[in-house]
């Protein structure tokens, strides 16, 4: 049977990602989430990845000098938390772009306003959408290098705890 840890450690990983996703996305909303959201945000994005390494090391039971090995099993730990934390932020930025240039367009409705000479609407669908794609690469190169960094730290302390 394969080794799959770092697929179990990728996903509950982005299960915790995308939960902070989506507090982070009601803060969009509802002003006063946004001070409880900032700093876990801030904090996770850190966090996050490093535990889905550290997690991935430590169900594969690896040997004391096992490092190549950690981090491979933290890369791919990564590479699924980044694949599945950059579409679903695509997914809700391509939303709340939406919901935006709805309100706007209502806004245009009650005011006669024109909605379109607000800057809002032109970098949401022709700067903002690619500028996420490249992000999301970003965010899949940034998990698996942390994740890489979490499946190291937990086979050094394993090494060092066995002397």
């Amino acid at each position: 049977m394969k080794n799959l840890s770092w697929l179990k450690a990728g996903l509950i990983a982005a299960g915790v990602a995308v939960m902070m996703q989506i507090l982070n996305f009601a803060s969009n909303f509802v002003v006063c989430i946004a001070c409880i959201s900032l700093p876990i945000t801030c904090i996770g994005w850190l966090v996050i990845p490093l535990g889905a390494g550290f997690l991935s090391a430590t169900w594969s039971k690896l040997e004391k000098d096992d490092f190549v090995e950690a981090l491979k099993q933290g890369a791919l730990a990564g590479l699924v938390l980044g694949i599945i934390v950059g579409t679903v932020s695509l997914i809700m930025n391509v939303l709340l772009s939406t919901l935006r240039i709805t309100a706007l367009e209502t806004a245009d409705f009650l005011t006669n306003e024109d909605p379109t000479g607000l800057l809002g609407n032109y970098m949401s669908f022709s700067f903002g959408l690619p500028f996420q794609v490249i992000c999301c690469g970003g965010v899949i190169v940034m998990d698996m290098i942390l994740s890489a960094l979490g499946g190291i730290i937990k086979v050094a302390l394993s090494k060092n705890s066995n002397k």
